[in-house]
């Protein structure tokens, strides 16, 4: 049994109590460029968000949109800008929304990219849509998502560990370590290989990775192999990063 002054943890909902910060996620996650919010829509949507323990009246909602403004105007950069509007020429302010950094025909370009981009998983691909969706508000979301994560090309990728490889990759262009890896190809009955030495062995690329970069719908690897001969400089060369596979830093 519970103590009689006390209530069950999820009721609590005592993460967050400063006005503030519950007006600012309002603002975020349901106004835009084309959707507005009056104060009292809000004032609702913080009840509806956070509990009805945490509602707030109208002016501690006009002290928390006024340090949101300022704040807004010196932190834009990151949150995206404050806009607000008068109503019969009064000061309460209506209208209210924030621009966010991306507007929705830039999100939408953004989104159209990653969707036809068929080297990267179909899984991979709408996980990146999801997470560019919520640099808008929810109404960008439920208006784009359905058509976005419905309308997906199949992918074109040889190996299955695309994404994880990338992040080896990258990992090592930063730490300017080589890295190690097994190219991939398909013969014609449609199942995979690794490409085997002159002795039958499974062939093993040892590079210097410099950068990747997006050509003719692929994602390549542009990187520098030793010669054997010493005295030869190294050989830049190009690999699909989606042909190879079990790339490891060396």
């Amino acid at each position: 049994m519970l103590p009689k002054n006390k209530k069950p943890k999820e009721e609590w909902k005592d993460y967050i109590t400063d006005s503030k910060l519950m007006v600012l996620y309002v603002l975020l996650k349901y106004t835009d460029e084309n959707h507005m919010l009056e104060k009292k829509r809000v004032l609702e949507l913080i009840a509806a968000e956070f509990g009805e323990r945490r509602e707030i009246n109208v002016k501690t909602l006009d002290t928390s949109l006024e340090a949101i403004e300022r704040f807004l105007k010196e932190k834009s950069d990151i949150f995206g800008s404050y806009k607000s509007g008068a109503k019969n020429g009064k000061k309460m302010k209506t209208n209210i929304r924030i621009e966010h950094i991306f507007s929705d025909h830039e999100l939408r370009y953004l989104i159209d990219m990653v969707s036809s981009c068929e080297y990267i998983k179909l899984s991979e691909r709408k996980e990146l849509i999801q997470k560019l969706l919520t640099l808008s508000s929810k109404n960008l979301t439920s208006e784009l998502r359905p058509y976005l994560l419905n309308n997906l090309k199949k992918t074109k990728v040889m190996t299955t560990d695309f994404d994880k490889n990338l992040k080896v990759i990258h990992k090592a262009i930063i730490e300017k370590k080589q890295i190690q890896f097994h190219r991939v190809a398909r013969q014609q009955s449609g199942s995979l290989h690794y490409e085997t030495d002159k002795n039958g062995d499974d062939k093993v690329y040892t590079v210097n990775p410099y950068r990747t970069v997006f050509s003719d719908g692929f994602y390549y690897l542009v990187c520098s192999r030793e010669r054997s001969d010493n005295s030869a400089p190294d050989r830049i060369s190009n690999y699909r990063i989606d042909r190879i596979s079990d790339v490891t830093i060396i």
